[in-house]
């Protein structure tokens, strides 16, 4: 029997610029395997830093 697996964190921007992005982690192939958080940039890298 597979152990499933964890889905993969994200921290992302809900910004126009990065909406074909976006797009791609809420709705795309695979989309299933993500774990999403919006947050404005500072708070994306300071998460990021923080691990």
């Amino acid at each position: 029997m597979m152990a499933e697996s964890q889905p993969f964190r994200l921290s992302i921007i809900e910004y126009l610029n990065a909406a074909p992005l976006n797009y791609g982690f809420k709705h795309g192939l695979g989309w299933e395997h993500f774990h999403l958080k919006f947050h404005v940039p500072s708070v994306c890298a300071d998460r990021l830093r923080n691990g």
